[in-house]
Order: C-alpha cells, then sequence, then structure tokens
C-alpha cells in the first residue's frame, strides 16, 4: 500500500467535496422519470391570484365589451375636449396645476375678431380678456372679472384612468392628445416640456394642441418667450396646432422705437420680434394662429404709446406673415 503524500491527499479531498454546478443537479433530477413527471405537470404561475381576478372582472364589463372605437369616443368624452390652462404654484418653481378654462368665447372666435374687427371694435376688448375669470382664486392680491365666464368645474377629473389597468392604457393618451394646453407663464413652458420629456412614457409626443397668452411688456418677457417657444419646437414634437394671444403693452420707449420696423421684416427671414417663433417650423404643425391684443394700461402710459403703438393693421400684417411663413416652411409638409 503506497502511502500519499500531503498534497495529494488535500488535493483528493477537495475534489471529492467539490460542489457541482446546479445545471447538472437539475438535469440530474430531470433524469428521474417522477421529478420530471412533477414538475411538467405542475406549470409556472403567470398570475397572481389577485390580478388573476381583476382580469376575470373586466370581462364581464360592460364597458370593455363595446368595440375600441366606441370605447375611444367615450374617453374622449370623459377626459378629452378641453381647454386646460396650465398653471405654476407660487414658490414652489417645480409644480404646476391644471385649471379647466371657463371662458365664453372660444380661440377660434378670438382669432376671427381679430382678424376682422377694426381698432376701435369693442369686441377686442372682450377677446383680450376673455380668460380673465378663468384664474379666479389662483393668483394673490388680485380681483377678475366674471362676466364673460361660465360656471362648472375648475379641475380636471382623471378619476377613470385609474379604474383598471387596461382602461389605463387605453385611454391615457387621450388625456394628452384631444385637449388644448394652454399657457401664461414662460418658464412653466419650458420646466413643463423638460418634465414630460424624463417622464419616458411618450406622453410628449402625444401632445397635439398648445396655447400660448403672452403678456410682453418689456425685453426680458419677449426673451423669456422665446426660451418657451424654442423649448416647445425642441421637445413636443407631436405638436399640430399652436395658437398665440400676444398682448403688449410698450413700457420702455427704447424698446417701443424698432417694434414697427421689425414687423416687416419676418418675410425676407430677418424677423427679430419673437425671433424664436421661427423654431416652430421644426413641427408638423396644419394650423398656427397668432392675434395680439393691446394689455390693459393705466391712462398715463397711452400718450407715451400713441408714437410707437403699432396699429392694428400692422399687428394684422404681422400675424399673417408669420402664419404664412411658417406653415409654408418644407419642414411642415
Amino acid at each position: 500500500m503506497k502511502l500519499r503524500s500531503g498534497n495529494q491527499a488535500a488535493a483528493e479531498k477537495t475534489k471529492s467535496t467539490r460542489k457541482k454546478p446546479l445545471l447538472s443537479l437539475k438535469m440530474m433530477k430531470l433524469r428521474s422519470g417522477t421529478n420530471a413527471a412533477a414538475i411538467l405537470n405542475n406549470p409556472i404561475p403567470q398570475t397572481l391570484l389577485a390580478t388573476k381576478k381583476l382580469t376575470l372582472t373586466n370581462l364581464s364589463s360592460p364597458l370593455l365589451k363595446l368595440p375600441p372605437e366606441v370605447r375611444n369616443r367615450i374617453y374622449y368624452f370623459v377626459n378629452g375636449g378641453n381647454f386646460i390652462h396650465v398653471e405654476g404654484i407660487p414658490d414652489r418653481n417645480s409644480f404646476f396645476r391644471i385649471v379647466l378654462c371657463r371662458a365664453t368665447m372660444s380661440e377660434e372666435d378670438a382669432h376671427r375678431a381679430f382678424e376682422t374687427a377694426s381698432a376701435s371694435d369693442e369686441s377686442l376688448c372682450d377677446s383680450a380678456n376673455r380668460h380673465s375669470c378663468c384664474f379666479e382664486g389662483l393668483d394673490t392680491n388680485s380681483e377678475f372679472d366674471t362676466l364673460n365666464c361660465t360656471p362648472g368645474a375648475t379641475k380636471v377629473s382623471v378619476s377613470l384612468l385609474r379604474t383598471c389597468r387596461q382602461i389605463y392604457q387605453e385611454a391615457k393618451y387621450i388625456l394628452y392628445s384631444t385637449n388644448t394646453f394652454s399657457f401664461r407663464q414662460p418658464n412653466i413652458v419650458t420646466w413643463f416640456c423638460s418634465r414630460l420629456r424624463k417622464d419616458l412614457s411618450g406622453h410628449e409626443r402625444a401632445i397635439r394642441n398648445i396655447h400660448f397668452d403672452m403678456a410682453i411688456d418689456r425685453r426680458a418677457d419677449e426673451a423669456r418667450w422665446n426660451e418657451a417657444i424654442r423649448a416647445l419646437g425642441g421637445r413636443l414634437h407631436g405638436v399640430q396646432q399652436v395658437q398665440i394671444s400676444i398682448h403688449q403693452a410698450i413700457i420702455r420707449r427704447t424698446y417701443a422705437q424698432t417694434r414697427i420696423v421689425r414687423s416687416r421684416n419676418l418675410t425676407q427671414g430677418k424677423n427679430t420680434f419673437l425671433a424664436e417663433i421661427s423654431s416652430l417650423r421644426r413641427l408638423s404643425l396644419r394650423t398656427l394662429k397668432i392675434s395680439i391684443f393691446d394689455s390693459n394700461r393705466l391712462a398715463w402710459f397711452l400718450a407715451q404709446e400713441s408714437e410707437y403703438e403699432w396699429t392694428h393693421e400692422q399687428k394684422q400684417e404681422w400675424a399673417r406673415n408669420t402664419e404664412k411663413v411658417i406653415l409654408s416652411s418644407g419642414e411642415n409638409t
């Protein structure tokens, strides 16, 4: 009998106690007819019991038994066709709230009034102030005229989307694609676009209709709205309709002196007023409507502005030229 060296004995002991791979053990069990039959006869559970019960309940739902096109119409009537104001929350720059519009005058009627009315027409004043009551109670230390507004809900209900997973998947884009989102704060536009991009759920591609309610009194206002327009053109690529209402009040003479001259250069590509509006050519727009109104001003401003204020005809000219240039762009065909 040969004596084994210490090294040989240790090596053999290690070899005998080494664990076999898990895969080999499983294969060994499957070679046994009893084990194989037990495994194959017990299917792997695909869903939780609670989920299975919910699925069976959904199959009995009268709503989910309807054809898909009928369900889509129901989803639209519940969550679509609204004009929604997206408002920032004071002292909370990273949050916003949504409020349903209550104005009796539609954007189409306001734009039609801008295109057809004369400068002295009182309907222009009604058009300019049509959304004032929509923000009643949202702003602090301010009063609003409520004569032109209809009573009704001020908040958007999304309870339908919480009903079940199937309805959520079917209706979640209706909320974004069939409503018009309106902004009067340029920083909220930028944040809203950025938030949707980070969401990674495709909501930013579902948005079709945007409205801007721009108050431009000085060059800083114009710069902020230029940034907002650039964010829209670069991030919300699914937008097909843009409506812009510009409320202007000339306060600084150095700003006012060049405004009328600017309005005549758009067709030559030299526009500098709201220059970033040209970035809307990145979008596949079907509709662009621009209206320009005068902001409510104190009486002592009127004499100062009379020398520099755009005439109503000049406002109409600038709006029409801008719409024509952007919609006729080759990128929008």
